[in-house]
């Protein structure tokens, strides 16, 4: 049977490098129809789930895509009056926060499905490289695909990746002001404004946002963050479309580095207890100016050119509790902190140019979903490192003054990465039942590393594979078995050294069976998997020499996961996510007393759900629960505490979140969010030096008005 294919030129809204132009087949007598809908973003709340992902790599619905995928909707973001990536991915089944270690650490940092993705996070479909926190002022969604693919990514994805969809243009004039105040003495306001500049083709969008406050239950702590997005579109349901946009974020913090561990548990202090100093500081600047312009040649063949050219800058002065120096029945009051410096001023750039082709075809009687391209990518980083020293500080009452220890000279690395790409990726259609999915994507990265007079080069060449078939039950159900891989090469987070620049990539790989349901016209969305990811040559750095690292180690996660949506009645929805995940150190050259045992920040539940109820008056009520497992600090012995003999571990913890909306007209409204509902003492943030607790319980009131 002959399946016709076409695309219909009509406007998709473009931010940066996404263009949200997703095929979505539909089921019918002749076969499968595949074409370009339109899709209109405005400042409304999502009423149902998206029914495909912003990626054009990504040709075929959620329904059908052989990959998990979870998407936190702009609906829901508001509901939870979210503001950073790290509350937004608490959403997700399978995620855990880490804290930072260092200059390179900072910023977002977080574990998806047992592996660290602090490098692979993108946005609008481009990777997003910046070690800094970023704000939710912008977005529309955020996707989460699990599962090693870079065959769509690049390097990385050993977990899966995060993608920021920004809010696009589009052709009716609407806006908002809004204004929250919180109890943590927290201020944050901000501005969406849609303008056309013509009837319907050409328009303007801004967004504004200025956030300010300190942190419940953390004494010093504060944030300082404001950011103007700025994105034009033009050509707007014509065959050429072109979207110009600036993303521009500033942040004056003073960093939170935590409490230190004491034997192998968070020192039983006081929530509040900082160890730093009062004028320390983590400053970031990030810009990203991004264009897209994308052409429909005719109705099955569509060229898209996309190129980024982002600026980040980092200053970093921060203080953290580090050893405690005592033995077992020592009183508290007696125990002294030997405080670690960390000291960073960095500059990364990248320029990045994507040309990809999307195109439809047949062989016969089978059809195929093309997307190929080329990518061509420059990055560099130059840290300047100053090692500084700080005296000590008394456990139970810590000086918070003014730094007050000592600078050594600095040094100054140059990093320089250069990234050539080929990739293509087919879906084929055998039969209105079965699909097979397949990608081949060929990188090579040039890393060049200086420091001082030792300057070292590396050339890796390396191809990437992906393969799925996917039976179809309907148009909106599916059933599937993929297998993906991915690499991690040296210069992953541009942080070569002179130990691991000439090192050959980690090798990671996914096999995953999963199956996605879609029923009563998406009133209820399941979807679910078990999986099992390898890294089959992890570095290891050698404890006696930190000069030598090795491609040594063998780590492994087996999970389900079970996530859904569903609309119970018009007035009552629910979102839920659960993910059972074993880890396990398979091998190690350098740790092997540790091999049998989980790997770090890797928690065996993760459970989060978040309901909504609609009263009469449209009062809306809302109420969540996160549940996180125990975590390790490490995965390997030596982070086991030495007098007990047993690893770093932070406790469980479940926390509860409520809401309540209430509109006094069609365009003003006011809602009222509580976070840690309980005030549950509990540890959000883990590295082997020390440890972050999480906010303690908060209110905050929210005033929106709408234009």
């Amino acid at each position: 049977m002959t399946k016709s294919h076409r695309f219909k030129s009509t406007h998709v809204p473009l931010v940066g490098m996404a263009a949200l132009s997703m095929m979505t087949p539909i089921m019918g007598e002749e076969g499968l129809e595949i074409r370009l809908p339109e899709i209109l973003v405005t400042d409304r709340r999502e009423t149902t789930y998206p029914s495909r992902l912003s990626l054009t790599r990504y040709l075929r619905p959620i329904a059908l895509t052989p990959q998990s995928t979870t998407l936190i909707t702009g609906e829901t973001m508001a509901q939870q009056n979210v503001s950073t990536m790290r509350d937004a991915l608490r959403n997700v089944a399978g995620i855990s926060l880490a804290a930072g270690e260092g200059g390179v650490g900072q910023g977002d940092n977080l574990t998806l499905r047992g592996f660290s993705a602090k490098n692979d996070v993108f946005l609008d479909g481009m990777r997003d490289g910046g070690n800094y926190y970023r704000d939710a002022f912008n977005w529309e969604r955020v996707e989460v695909l699990k599962g090693a693919s870079s065959v769509a990514f690049g390097r990385g994805s050993t977990g899966g990746v995060v993608q920021q969809v920004s809010k696009a243009p589009h052709s009716k004039e609407v806006g908002s002001v809004s204004m929250g105040l919180s109890s943590a003495h927290r201020e944050r306001l901000t501005l969406d404004y849609n303008m056309p500049l013509t009837e319907s083709t050409d328009a303007i969008r801004v967004n504004m946002v200025q956030d300010a406050g300190s942190v419940a239950g953390r004494n010093v702590v504060n944030t300082n963050r404001w950011g103007v997005a700025t994105s034009l579109a033009l050509g707007m349901g014509t065959p050429t479309r072109f979207t110009l946009s600036h993303l521009a974020t500033v942040a004056r913090d003073v960093p939170d580095f935590g409490v230190p561990w004491l034997f192998n548990a968070p020192a039983p202090v006081p929530r509040h207890l900082y160890y730093g100093f009062s004028d320390d500081f983590f400053n970031t600047n990030a810009d990203v100016v991004t264009a897209t312009l994308a052409h429909d040649i005719h109705d099955t063949l569509q060229v898209r050119n996309q190129f980024r050219y982002a600026h980040y800058r980092r200053q970093l002065r921060a203080t953290k509790g580090g050893d405690i120096s005592t033995t077992l029945g020592t009183p508290l009051q007696d125990m002294m902190v030997t405080r670690t410096m960390v000291n960073r001023d960095s500059t990364e750039t990248m320029i990045d140019h994507q040309l990809d082709v999307i195109t439809s075809f047949n062989t016969g009687s089978v059809s195929h979903d093309v997307s190929m391209g080329i990518e061509l990518i420059k990055e560099t980083s130059t840290p300047i490192v100053a090692t500084i020293t700080a005296p000590s500080t008394p456990l139970l009452t810590p000086n918070n003054g003014a730094f007050n220890g000592t600078y050594a000279a600095p040094s100054r690395t140059v990093v320089q990465v250069d990234t050539l790409s080929l990739y293509a990726l087919d879906t084929v259609s055998l039969s209105p039942q079965w699909e097979i999915t397949g990608g081949l994507r060929w990188d090579s990265i040039r890393s060049h590393f200086s420091k001082e007079s030792t300057h070292l080069s590396s050339l890796d060449s390396v191809m990437s594979a992906r393969g799925a078939l996917t039976y179809l039950i309907d148009s909106t159900q599916s059933v599937y078995v993929s297998y993906g891989s991915s690499f991690n090469p040296s210069a992953d987070a541009l942080g070569l050294t002179a130990g691991n620049t000439s090192l050959s990539p980690e090798q990671n790989q996914t096999i995953e069976l999963g199956s996605k349901w879609s029923l009563w016209n998406q009133a209820l969305v399941i979807r679910g998997a078990l999986f099992s990811t390898d890294k089959l040559n992890a570095r290891e750095i050698n404890p006696n020499n930190a000069n030598e690292v090795v491609l040594a180690g063998h780590q492994r996660v087996d999970g389900i996961e079970i996530e859904g949506n569903a609309r119970i009645t018009p007035q009552w929805q629910v979102n839920w996510g659960y993910a059972h995940m074993k880890s396990q150190l398979m091998s190690s050259r350098y740790f092997p007393a540790a091999v049998g045992g989980p790997l770090a920040n890797v928690p065996l539940n993760t459970f989060s759900a978040w309901s909504t109820y609609q009263l009469p008056w449209k009062i809306e009520v809302g109420a969540g629960i996160q549940y996180v497992d125990s975590r390790r600090a490490s995965s390997t012995s030596s982070t086991h505490d030495p007098t007990t003999g047993l690893p770093k571990e932070v406790p469980a913890y479940c926390l509860f979140n409520a809401m309540v909306s209430i509109p006094f007209s069609d365009k003003i409204s006011t809602q009222l969010n509580v976070y840690n509902l309980f005030d549950l003492v509990y540890y959000d943030q883990v590295y082997p030096s020390h440890v972050v607790p999480g906010e303690g319980r908060s209110i905050t009131v929210t005033v929106k008005v709408n234009w």
